[in-house]
């Protein structure tokens, strides 16, 4: 092993007893930094933070995600991951999908709460499928948005109860606050973002343990 090999090995998180998870998005809509010419949304609309085109999703376009998902899931394995975080919080295209006020689809991804949070569903299986059911997968969300276009606190709950019980996820990173936390809102918002995150373990019958998660 060469000196740069041996001084990358001293810092592995495993080396000092730590596990280290994998955070797995799409950006969706919400992808700014070096944007794709046409950016993949559950309906052919701007995201009020940018102005690059989108492309209301097929199925084929769905199932792509979902496949890409499950790749990346397995390589996070292979790699040595000790979990998986799967993001449906703040931006990206779980949220996107999840949000009544970006997806106004007709089809079974849109039209109904239940339709709504069936890609965010699917995305996990896919995901457990590939790591077993004793890998730890969890999901990062976003309780209450806080914005003019965003949900409330009743429909993140929402969200996360529908998530929970489907058996498929073992923990969550939550939060609450707009895609843009400016340091007035984060003022203004700080207790009820502790009385949401409060008001999310009660439900769940969940333990609460404050971290400095920002993604």
């Amino acid at each position: 092993m060469n000196s740069v090999a041996a001084e990358n090995h001293r810092y592995r998180p495993h080396i000092h007893g730590t596990k280290i998870f994998s955070q797995l998005t799409h950006g969706g809509h919400t992808s700014l930094e070096h944007p794709p010419h046409i950016m993949w949304a559950p309906t052919q609309m701007p995201e009020p933070s940018s102005h690059f085109s989108t492309k209301a999703m097929d199925e084929d376009d769905i199932h792509a995600v979902i496949a890409g998902f499950a790749v990346s899931a397995r390589k996070a394995v292979e790699a040595g991951f000790d979990g998986i975080e799967v993001k449906v919080a703040h931006d990206g295209l779980l949220r996107s999908f999840a949000s009544p006020f970006f997806n106004r689809r007709g089809d079974r991804y849109g039209g109904s709460f239940e339709n709504r949070m069936r890609l965010s569903l699917e995305v996990i299986e896919a995901i457990k499928k590939q790591t077993g059911d004793t890998y730890p997968v969890g999901v990062r969300i976003c309780v209450n948005e806080f914005t003019t276009f965003g949900y409330d606190l009743e429909y993140g709950l929402r969200m996360a109860e529908t998530l929970e019980t489907s058996g498929l996820v073992d923990y969550f990173n939550a939060r609450t606050k707009p895609r843009f936390p400016f340091s007035s809102w984060r003022i203004l918002r700080q207790r009820e973002n502790t009385w949401a995150l409060s008001t999310l373990t009660t439900k769940l019958g969940a333990q609460w343990e404050p971290t400095n998660s920002r993604s």
